[in-house]
């Protein structure tokens, strides 16, 4: 029995031993390990102020400090009372106008709650020697509930980095006032240009409208309507590539022709080809589908860039404009659209700067050739917009050219038939004019400082019948509208004195409100980008810009006057 006892003392020693000498052991693996980490912080004291370590729950923290020489036998050690610490020595190193936000940053009762899902949070502030500096918690151990139970507290000095970002956002800054700055010059230079260019297309729309077809004056007119869109052309070049360089260029889609699209394009086109002895065909497919719903506004302009550039820069020949398709799903079609000529070609060490904007291939040979540059440059990135891609095919001498393939969709499958006979058309029957619609009755008034525009304004609608005022200032407008009812009022933007978002909002506070249900158009020159969602805001039901298009007018004319007062004309 007694030997027994004495096993049973010694395995008790034994095991009493062993536990000691694991424990033993693993203090020293941990606390190596704890050094190893200590030390793996302490290299980021170099690059921060304060280094430490937290324990949230049990406040207490770590000071993380360099200590190169005795690095094998430092002790790391836990000192309690971490958040009063922490708060003592924060406060030495504040200026004084910061420690209220800071305290407010340091408190560990609201950490976890302001920390929440992240694994950091930083706040910049002043030290008391007046140097930028960031504080920030990060979190380094979490309980297995996720709740927060160790940070790691670094601060550091970022008065360069603070230099830098001030510099890069007065850089943003300048910039966005150099941006702000272009654009109002551009809206103002719009309205200078346009306001002349309407009142000399409006009063030679007048000329062509009443002149005989047999009078000399005819064709001086015609010329002078051919300049005076160039000039247009040229001025809504610089105010679209703005839009698209702003971002603000919208693909509208709706129900179009492609009939009336083509129709367009060729009267617009034969004219000038004719002008220089060029030939000018079509090779249209009529089976077509005719009834497609896409941008038509865009797509007519693209046509219109790639067919002038092929008129303007072929001397002798021909201009051939083709349009064939493919059959997508049920609902869709590619259109497949091309612009083939017989002018000067295009190098191929030419080709980079082919899409390059206010760039022109050839600059010498081809310095008497009108136009921007801006042409092609618009066309690709309206194309892009579109999910399209213009090709082209060159050689140098022989021709050129352009083409593109636009997936539209289908309204219905009515083939275009045979387009050859727009092309016999007579110049002249462009110019012939028939109004759209009668409306003695109707009652409107337009309002713009220009006389010049109101006399055109009148004449454009004088065969229509409808009854007009007009007014040449804001307060003029005001006094008219106190008095009488309306039925459409068109408005101009851009008056001396006041100007017309001014005026629109008067009317409608207007005690009378005679007129606070009536329709006002802007009645405008600016076309830059943003001016349609500008005047949408400020209460306009829609816009007009100068130079009028005369069928515009009377189309807005008609979607805003009562329908019993509108008499429909059969052309």
């Amino acid at each position: 029995m007694p030997y027994l006892t004495i096993v049973a003392f010694l395995l008790i020693i034994a095991a009493i031993i062993a536990v000691s000498y694991v424990a033993i052991r693993h203090s020293k693996r941990k606390d190596q390990v704890s050094r190893q980490l200590y030390h793996q912080l302490s290299a980021t004291t170099k690059l921060y102020v304060f280094v430490q370590e937290f324990d949230i729950i049990n406040d207490t923290y770590i000071d993380i400090e360099v200590d190169e020489e005795n690095a094998s036998d430092t002790k790391v050690t836990e000192h309690s009372g971490a958040q009063a610490a922490l708060i003592f020595r924060m406060k030495e190193h504040l200026d004084p106008s910061w420690e209220n936000q800071v305290m407010d940053f340091l408190n560990f009762s609201t950490l976890a709650e302001r920390l929440g899902d992240r694994n950091a949070i930083t706040m910049e502030f002043l030290n008391s020697e007046g140097i930028w500096c960031r504080c920030r918690f990060i979190v380094s151990q979490r309980t297995s509930l996720g709740k927060v139970s160790r940070v790691l507290w670094l601060v550091e000095e970022i008065d360069e980095e603070r230099k830098a970002r001030e510099a890069l956002r007065d850089i943003s800054d300048r910039a966005m006032a150099a941006s702000e700055a272009k654009s109002a010059f551009l809206s103002n230079m719009s309205h200078e240009i346009r306001t002349p260019i309407n009142a000399i297309l409006g009063m030679n729309e007048m000329i062509l409208r009443e002149c005989g077809q047999d009078s000399p004056i005819l064709s001086y007119a015609e010329n002078i309507d051919a300049a005076g869109h160039t000039l247009l052309a040229l001025v809504n070049d610089i105010l679209d590539f703005s839009k698209i360089e702003a971002g603000k260029m919208e693909i509208i889609t709706a129900e179009y022709d492609l009939s009336v699209v083509i129709n367009d394009l060729v009267h617009m086109i034969s004219y000038r080809a004719e002008g220089k002895g060029l030939e000018f065909s079509l090779e249209i497919n009529p089976e077509t589908p005719k009834h497609l719903r896409g941008d038509d506004i865009r797509l007519k302009q693209i046509i219109t860039n790639l067919l002038t550039n092929a008129v303007k820069y072929t001397k002798e020949g021909s201009v051939v404009f083709s349009i064939d398709f493919e059959k997508g799903d049920d609902s869709h079609v590619l259109l497949n659209v091309a612009v083939k000529d017989t002018g000067s070609g295009i190098k191929k060490e030419d080709m980079d700067k082919l899409f390059s904007k206010f760039d022109r291939i050839g600059e010498e040979k081809n310095r008497h050739i009108e136009g921007t540059g801006l042409g092609l440059s618009i066309t690709t990135r309206l194309l892009t917009m579109m999910g399209s891609k213009l090709e082209v095919g060159s050689i140098y001498g022989v021709g050129s050219r352009f083409y593109f393939t636009l997936e539209q969709e289908v309204v219905d499958r009515e083939p275009l038939g045979n387009m050859d006979e727009v092309l016999v058309a007579p110049t002249s029957s462009y110019h012939q004019y028939h109004e759209q619609f009668t409306a003695p009755e109707a009652e409107v008034l337009v309002v713009d400082d220009t006389a010049m525009n109101l006399v055109v304004f009148k004449n454009l609608l004088k065969k229509t019948k409808v009854k007009i005022d007009a007014a040449e200032s804001g307060d003029e407008a005001l006094t008219l509208t106190d008095k009488k009812k309306y039925d459409l009022i068109f408005l101009d933007h851009m008056m001396p004195g006041k100007n017309g978002i001014e005026t629109l909002h008067e009317i409608k506070a207007q005690k009378s409100a005679i007129n606070t249900g009536t329709p006002v158009v802007c009645f405008t020159a600016n076309a830059v980008s943003g001016a349609w969602e500008l005047y949408k805001k400020e209460g306009f039901d829609d816009y007009l810009t100068k130079p009028i298009d005369f069928i515009k007018l009377e189309q807005m004319v008609m979607k805003f006057l009562p329908p019993e007062k509108v008499h429909q004309m059969r052309i």
